[in-house]
């Protein structure tokens, strides 16, 4: 951050050049780059949980279903219902500061900052990566559980033809 008094206010190579500085104008920047670590946290999370998904996804590419283990498989969706909720409650600190409704001139600041970060468009990105993650865990689910159904209905068919086949002998 750099003060030069008269400028317009502009972000060149990483640094931010006002016109004047006080703590208004302090705070928002801290509050910017604090906003930019929470977000590139979050970003390696969901990063991971979107890899994990396409390693479930291509297994069940390769065998054509689900294992019939699905524990890991369920603590696996805890975890990422469990992100999922807690991206969505901690990054709506994305959402404009009040210092802004309270001061107009940390407009152009918080806008400058948020383009260089490019926030919106990271935030966006996790935002799509959380959803295609949820998308594909309830397809897997939902393989894992037609899975269960037809052995189900096959272990029943057994059973019907089973007690027609002891009532024939007797």
């Amino acid at each position: 951050m750099r003060e030069e008094p008269g400028c317009e206010i502009s972000v060149d190579d990483g640094v931010l050049t006002v016109d004047r500085m006080d703590a208004g104008r302090t705070r928002l920047v801290a509050l910017t780059l604090a906003q930019t670590a929470a977000l590139e946290y979050y970003e390696r999370i969901v990063d991971e949980l979107f890899t994990k998904t396409h390693a479930l996804a291509g297994g069940m590419e390769r065998t054509g279903t689900v294992g019939f283990r699905l524990r890991p498989l369920h603590r696996f969706i805890g975890r990422a219902i469990g992100t999922r909720n807690e991206v969505l409650s901690v990054l709506h600190l994305l959402d404009r500061p009040e210092a802004i409704r309270d001061d107009a001139s940390l407009l152009p600041i918080y806008n400058q900052l948020q383009d260089d970060f490019e926030l919106r468009n990271r935030y966006q990105s996790v935002q799509q990566k959380l959803g295609s993650v949820q998308n594909a865990l309830e397809l897997i689910v939902e393989v894992g559980r037609d899975r269960r159904l037809v052995i189900l209905e096959l272990t029943i068919a057994s059973l019907i033809l089973f007690e027609i086949g002891v009532a024939l002998l007797r």
